[in-house]
């Protein structure tokens, strides 16, 4: 072989050596002869052989944390749930205790003492709802119902002299802003109260309203009879309201926590008994109004 052809071969074997070399660092093997001259596999990372062995371990793991989620966002739920149950309720019992107060004042022992034991009995029922309500942010100051203001909260001295008389047309006279009938004071109060518990609340500030109006007009109602026609008066509404509660707290009891269920249901058994109470009572007064007996008096100490 002449020179110039050995030298052309070598540099084709250089060339394909390179090539060759060129290749397997681009693409390494995946074995790797041992000692012996044998291949033997290189280890692969820890994680990769887990996630090799556990292939829904990633999958698990999203579904544990969505699940805790879940829970969390089902107690914050049942929380705010709680709050407004209890909220209804604390307003329902504040007009009962007010309605009560006004029948203080009976010359009937019996009504006079049951009136008093509604006071009590009731208090003591807000008095455990108030942490419920407290803890979904709701202000319980708030919910009160008093018998000397009017459904929107005013002084109730000035509205009955201008509330209009049925089949008279409401007069289209220009409204004092101040006066508390009118429909600019009344845009105020829902103002107020959606300022004071906001949209999702909003029904609480309506509910405590209609429970104002309710004591406005059991208290006209009971101001227009004197002695037994009173007393009657007073305690025929509270077998209505006290119906009324017994089937409130069954069904708010079904929605109600654990906790708060415990509560429901020991003012439950406080409602029953009360209005057991009241028929008694209403029956005695049936029955004394038509003999005309009178009622035994409160002894004054």
């Amino acid at each position: 072989m002449s020179l110039s052809r050995r030298r052309l071969f070598s540099m084709a074997c250089t060339s394909a050596l390179a090539i060759a070399a060129n290749a397997t660092a681009a693409d390494p093997p995946a074995t790797k002869p041992n000692a012996a001259g044998q291949n033997r596999t290189e280890p692969k990372p820890a994680a990769q052989r887990e996630s090799q062995q556990n292939p829904n371990r990633d999958q698990t793991s999203t579904r544990e944390r969505t699940a805790r989620e879940d829970q969390a966002t089902e107690a914050v739920q049942a929380g705010s749930l709680d709050s407004q149950l209890a909220a209804c309720l604390i307003i329902g019992n504040h007009k009962e205790i007010a309605i009560s107060r006004l029948a203080e004042q009976s010359q009937n022992a019996e009504v006079q003492k049951f009136a008093q034991q509604m006071i009590q009995d009731h208090e003591k029922f807000v008095a455990e709802l108030q942490k419920f309500a407290e803890q979904g942010g709701i202000q319980t100051q708030q919910l009160a119902v008093d018998a000397t203001a009017d459904a929107n909260g005013q002084p109730a001295t000035t509205r009955e002299s201008t509330r209009p008389q049925p089949n008279q047309p409401r007069s289209t006279a220009k409204q004092d802003p101040k006066d508390p009938s009118s429909d600019a004071t009344r845009r105020t109060a829902r103002s107020e109260v959606l300022d004071q518990h906001g949209n999702a609340n909003d029904m609480l500030g309506i509910e405590r309203e209609v429970a104002q109006q309710c004591l406005q007009s059991a208290q006209r109602e009971m101001s227009e009879k004197q002695g037994v026609e009173a007393d009657q008066c007073y305690v025929g509404m509270q077998v209505g309201a006290h119906m009324y509660m017994v089937d409130k707290l069954e069904v708010f009891s079904r929605h109600a926590s654990p906790e708060l269920q415990a509560v429901l249901q020991q003012g439950l058994q406080t409602a029953q008994q009360h209005l057991d109470h009241a028929k008694k009572l209403h029956k005695e007064l049936d029955g004394q109004a038509k003999t005309g007996e009178q009622p035994a008096r409160e002894k004054q100490s």
